[in-house]
Parts: C-alpha cells; structure tokens; sequence
C-alpha cells in the first residue's frame, strides 16, 4: 500500500536525473548463490541474506529490503553503495517503510573529496514503524565556502539493527531513491559534529569546523540521555566504553549544529 505522510522532514521529491546506481533498485545480478541490487554491496552470504527483494514496492516492480539478521552480538543488515558527485545536492529523497521491535533503520549518506576525507555526512533514522510507504527527504546542510572544494564522491548505507540486549526485529524496503538538486554555496550555512573513529569502542573525537561545541548531549536508541557535557571548545573526546553496545544520536544546543550519530561496538 503506497501513502504519502506529512512529517517534519518529509517534503516533496525534487524532479532530477537519476544519480544514484539503481535507485530504484529494479536491477538484481546474481553474486555466488544469491542476488544483489547491481550496483549495492551487501553483507549477504550462502548463511544469511540480509539484503533482499520487495515486490511490494513503491513503484516499478521492486523495492530494495534491508533485513538485521543475527551477527553474534546482535543483529545487523546493511547495503551501500558509492558514487562519483561532484555538487552538494539539496537532499537525499527516498520512499521507505519500516518495522522495528527493539531495533533501529537508518539511511545514511557521507562525502568525500578528492583525498578521500569526509567532508559532510547526514541521516535519518528511525525506531519506530511505517506499514506504508512513506517519502522521507534528508535535507543537507553542509558547512562550506566558495574556496573548499567539490566533493568528489559519496557513499548511502541503509541499515538495520537491533541490540544485544533484547529479542526484536528491524526491516526498512526502500524504493524510489534520488538526489535533490544542487545547492549554490551561498545556501550552505549550517554545520554538523565530525565524529570519528564510527563505530567506537572505546572513544569518541567530536569536532566542529569553527563554532564552539557547546552543551553536548548523547541519547541512546530508545531516547534516554546517557551524556551531558558543556564544551567550550571546538573539539573534545568522549569516553564510550561504559556506552552499551548500540546507535546513539549526539546533538548540541548550539543551534548551527545537526545531530549525528554513531555507534558503539564491544
């Protein structure tokens, strides 16, 4: 069943030329004993296959759906793929619905320049439901000036996950994914955290290009703060080992930042 929701960061599809390999993931090949969307890679094996096809699909024939299956500590799907872009479009566009239990989906996008550095990363990410189809647009809103360079490449991972901690599922099918048009550098004008290493097992390194950190929060998957922090610096490292293994959202009161997330492992 296909429904369009209203949603604060749902707002209409762009009419572009299609950027993405196989965003609309009508073309599988065949990769050992199972199939693929050409152009993704998956973690899919002989085993257990996490990527998989949905005919019931937004449009066309097939959707693509990311499945977390067990990994040993927990379960975890994912699908990725990487591509030439030399332009900060205003947003990644996709249809999707999703079902999780104890788990989180997430689609995300990350850039690179020419050095292969990131540049700007974005997400969405969800650990509630949607029984239909809905039209979800991660809007971009890189920190940037006219003398910094292009990006050169970006790569979009959809995922699912669900902890260790408790039984549950997680699924999203996605379809219909594109880039909204490009954006002028004077439209560039908020930041976001670098954050690395992600994942983390032991700490974290979060960094702003020029603004102050400011009051820094950490969430865990099910919304409860398990970090606080003023920071009157641009960078600071936080200690994660006592972090349960999971995705965390870490965000500012600094009104220019975006949040971004992460996750720890063990």
């Amino acid at each position: 069943m296909k429904k369009l929701l209203i949603l604060s960061l749902i707002i209409p599809v762009y009419a572009t030329a299609q950027t993405i390999p196989n965003g609309n993931f009508e073309n599988w090949i065949m990769v050992g004993m199972y199939e693929n969307p050409e152009f993704w890679v998956t973690d899919n094996t002989e085993i257990g296959q996490t990527v998989t096809k949905d005919y019931d699909s937004y449009e066309g024939e097939i959707a693509m759906r990311v499945t977390a299956l067990p990994t040993g500590l927990g379960e975890y799907g994912e699908a990725t793929t990487i591509f030439d872009l030399n332009y900060f479009a205003s947003s990644l566009n996709f249809y999707a619905k999703y079902s999780t239990d104890a788990g989180m989906v997430s689609v995300e996008i990350r850039f690179f320049d020419a050095n292969e550095d990131e540049i700007f990363s974005e997400n969405w990410l969800s650990s509630e439901s949607s029984e239909d189809y809905t039209l979800v647009s991660i809007p971009f809103t890189p920190y940037t000036t006219p003398e910094d360079p292009p990006p050169a490449y970006a790569r979009i991972l959809v995922s699912a996950m669900v902890g260790d901690l408790a039984p549950g599922h997680a699924w999203i099918s996605v379809d219909a994914m594109e880039m909204g048009v490009p954006q002028g550098l004077s439209e560039l004008r908020q930041s976001t955290f670098k954050i690395f290493p992600n994942p983390a097992s032991e700490y974290l390194s979060v960094q702003s290009s020029q603004e102050i950190i400011g009051n820094l929060k950490i969430f865990d998957a099910q919304g409860k703060r398990v970090f606080e922090k003023r920071i009157l610096a641009t960078s600071t490292e936080i200690d994660v080992r006592k972090f349960s293994p999971g995705i965390y959202t870490l965000q500012s009161d600094n009104l220019k930042f975006k949040a971004s997330t992460f996750v720890v492992t063990k």
